[in-house]
């Protein structure tokens, strides 16, 4: 029997998992195309891109929908390898030109589904697979440029209804695409090419300003318009600068575009040529059926051309940016896939420079980045890793030319990069150049260049030890560090309460660890203390004690106000006990500003606490010394996350609500700042203004309900900075 229960127990035979079905390994080799040489460096692409399409071309007679159907997803969603998926397409269409042909009028059929549906980067991908498919002669280069100026038109009618957004997307497709086979279109096509170019002028020449197209509350850099480009806008200047986009003269110019691909194609350009080329069916879209699209990708300079133009020309410099944000988007699951298509651009200069110009750029992107700031981060950490001798370099000189411009630098995008720069550190034994940055000891506290510091430093806390981070930085940087993140509990011997609350607060921990319920312990603070010593105290008591016994950990202090949130809110039932209830929070968590910001949340969210509380701490007196950080202003995006985001109605009037409540709130700071003619105070104004246009901005857009409020509230502020401030922020161009 023991024996039997043994040979029972026994752990089941490890089963190989079951080889993939014929139709998961042509899509596994479709997918890993021209990736396996990043981890094999005796493996080319050609030699893939030979061997695979030797084997599609037996297969296409039981599976050419599956191939079909793999290769046009993979071009739309990896658009970094449509030389590669082109130059498969264009093997195939030289001995099965009618399935080639299929081919093509299913991607004419995805791109137009794409369009409808408001997938812009699908759209784009698509384009430029068939400025490709010209280039290893599947595609006719007269039909490209119909096809191509069917968009231009669609684009011009969009323009006409006034839809300008749309139609710069759709623009953004022809631009994005045509550079790729400017070239031989311009050559093989000339009439074709040149109605294409006069839509394109056409087109261009009605557009709003570049002024008007870019939100002036989403700059970086104020007072710098140059920093930030549309894409479409920046790519078609730099072609026609260079001498494309023009109607050809009959002389032969040097191909561009196809430059920023690797030109696997030509390895097989004897081959290639002997195919038939295909047209493209009409794409049969009308204006009426274009949806509302993004008005396109925003690019952001940040270092002199010379660094970052990789020994590429103007024009092909801007495609290689679009080919990074395209890595950015298709890989941005798959980490080592990503940091290969990085490392392995085809610039013929390295191009490190560019890669943390565009980074650090879209990291700081307003009103937000395409991707979570960490995404960024994390990225650049690969590459960091992936190419140690050039990249840490560039990206320190990028972080530098930051902080050079760190007066002009907007507050969100300060905070953003303080926040990256902790979180850098921390992955690298905390080391950084600090040398250059010394200067910031001497400067006022309010100065942008100190603030950044004192911002990253306080990251730094919140990421390590206390200690840590002191052992880790320059002697001449500790008094810049917060203080150690300790609670402080004003009803402890020495913490500066009268003894009768003191008192008080200890009778109350009792009752707590008593098991007390929400109901006895609010009919306790209501009579026994707030009958000695007001309201506003018993609600502090309150506050502080419970946050005394829940200071261990982020869950006890959950458990405990969530226990107790009928006392709670019983006893800030009125707006001074609110207020002195969110005072005594602040002065519990002052030292950790993480905590304080965890703690108002909650407090927010159980009823205890409402945003005219949080807004009347965070604009007095007693923090306004700490308005240099980053968590007053955290607190106030808190406090309107928590509440609703339009006007609230309450006894038949129209309510303030948390937005407009908070924006009250910075329009008096905001006067009260301009009004002093110090320096100091001028300083103090700026950093207010900067952070009434970012929290607008986070805001944007508003009902109408908020937006008429906003506007009646801020049409008649003395000052106009003011006014400029959040109608900038909210995007109001009326009103600027």
């Amino acid at each position: 029997m023991a024996h039997q229960q043994g040979r029972n127990n026994k752990r089941p035979r490890h089963h190989e998992p079951a080889p993939p079905s014929p139709q998961e390994a042509i899509r596994g080799s479709l997918v890993a195309l021209g990736g396996r040489r990043y981890l094999d460096p005796n493996l080319t692409v050609v030699n893939e891109i030979a061997e695979l399409a030797g084997a599609l071309k037996i297969d296409l007679e039981h599976y050419d929908t599956v191939i079909s159907e793999t290769i046009v997803e993979c071009a739309a969603g990896v658009p970094t390898k449509a030389s590669i998926y082109g130059t498969v397409i264009g093997l195939l269409n030289t001995d099965t030109y009618e399935w080639v042909g299929g081919l093509v009028e299913r991607t004419r059929q995805v791109l137009v589904e794409a369009l409808a549906a408001g997938q812009t980067f699908r759209c784009r991908a698509l384009c430029r697979l068939w400025s490709v498919l010209v280039l290893t002669d599947v595609v006719s280069p007269a039909a490209l440029a119909r096809t191509f100026l069917e968009f231009t038109e669609l684009a011009i009618a969009c323009q006409s209804e006034g839809r300008h957004e749309s139609a710069d997307a759709v623009a953004g497709f022809v631009v994005s695409g045509l550079p790729i086979a400017e070239h031989e279109v311009a050559r093989r096509a000339p009439e074709e090419y040149a109605a294409l170019v006069a839509a394109l002028e056409r087109y261009m020449g009605g557009r709003p300003s570049p002024v008007k197209a870019a939100r002036v509350g989403c700059q970086i850099i104020s007072g710098d318009k140059g920093v930030m480009r549309l894409a479409m806008e920046d790519i078609w200047e730099k072609l026609r600068a260079a001498g494309g986009a023009t109607v050809p003269s009959g002389e032969q110019q040097e191909p561009q575009g196809a430059r920023i691909f690797e030109r696997v194609f030509d390895d097989f350009k004897m081959h290639l040529e002997k195919a038939q080329q295909h047209d493209i069916a009409s794409l049969g879209v009308a204006a009426a059926d274009v949806p509302q699209l993004p008005q396109g990708r925003w690019t952001y300079s940040l270092l002199p051309p010379t660094k970052t133009a990789c020994g590429l020309c103007p024009s092909d410099r801007a495609l290689m940016e679009e080919l990074v944000l395209d890595s950015l988007e298709s890989f941005n699951g798959w980490k080592p896939e990503l940091v290969g298509e990085l490392v392995h651009l085809q610039c013929p200069e390295p191009s490190h420079f560019l890669l943390a110009e565009v980074l650090l750029g879209q990291m700081l992107a307003l009103p937000r980045p395409a991707f979570p700031e960490v995404f960024y981060g994390t990225v650049m950490m690969e590459l960091c890793k992936a190419l140690p001798q050039t990249f840490p370099k560039a990206l320190l000189t990028t972080a530098n030319v930051l902080f050079l411009r760190m007066t002009k630098l907007d507050v969100e995008c300060r905070e953003r990069l303080a926040i990256w720069l902790a979180h850098h550190m921390s992955n690298f034994k905390f080391g950084w150049a600090w040398d250059s940055w010394m200067d910031v000891t001497e400067q006022d506290s309010l100065h942008p260049q100190r603030m950044f510091v004192e911002q990253t430093l306080g990251a730094l806390v919140r990421l390590s030890y206390y200690e840590h981070t002191q052992k880790c930085i320059p002697e001449q940087l500790h008094a810049l560090l917060p203080p150690e993140p300790l609670p402080a509990f004003a009803y402890a011997d020495g913490g500066g309460a009268p003894p009768e609350l003191c008192a008080a607060a200890q009778e109350m921990v009792n009752k707590v660890r008593s098991k007390a319920t929400a109901e006895d312990l609010l009919e306790w603070l209501q009579g026994t203390v707030a009958e000695a010593h007001g309201a506003s105290a018993a609600a502090a008591v309150a506050v502080q004690t419970l946050l005394k016994l829940g200071a261990a950990s982020l869950s006890h202090t959950t458990i405990l106000l969530d226990r107790y949130k009928e006392t709670l809110v019983g006893i800030c039932s009125a707006a001074d006990e609110r207020a002195s209830a969110m005072a005594a929070t602040a002065r519990f968590w002052a030292a950790a500003p993480q905590q304080l910001v965890f703690a108002t949340s909650k407090l927010l969210d159980i009823g205890a606490l409402d945003t005219d509380a949080v807004v009347g701490w965070v604009f007095g007196s007693e923090a306004k010394g700490a308005w240099k950080a980053a968590f007053p202003w955290e607190l106030l995006r808190t406090a309107v996350a928590s509440g609703p985001a339009d006007m609230s109605v309450d006894g038949g009037e129209v309510g303030s609500g948390p937005v407009l409540s908070v924006l009250k709130g910075f329009k008096g700071a905001a006067a009260d700042a301009i009004s002093g003619e110090a320096e100091e105070r001028a300083q103090e104004s700026e950093l207010v203004l900067g952070q009434l246009r970012a929290f607008s901005r986070r805001q944007a857009p508003v009902e109408d309900a908020v937006s008429e409020k906003v506007r009646a509230e801020f049409e008649d502020v003395v000052d106009a900075r003011i006014r400029m401030a959040v109608m900038e922020g909210l995007g109001f161009s009326d009103l600027m």
